[in-house]
């Protein structure tokens, strides 16, 4: 969703060649970017511990994998 969101404020700052709409998409993206890896993931981690750990070397979080991901499968 928020990928979603952030693609629709940078075009709306394109489609009204808005340079002060095109800085807010920055400073949202990189806002949002640094809440998740600062503040959701470490809550995350005490949360489900190895698990979720597991999860994030093997699902990259902007963009998608051109793999599936099986969380059965362990590391070789």
């Amino acid at each position: 969703m928020l990928i979603g969101v952030i693609i629709m404020l940078f075009s709306e700052s394109v489609f009204f060649a808005s340079v002060p709409l095109l800085i807010y998409t920055c400073l949202f993206a990189a806002a949002n970017a640094f809440c998740f890896r600062f503040s959701e993931e470490p809550t995350l981690i005490k949360r489900y511990g190895d698990e979720y750990r597991r999860y994030l070397e093997n699902v990259a979080r902007w963009l998608p994998r051109r793999t599936s991901y099986d969380s059965n499968r362990e590391k070789g």
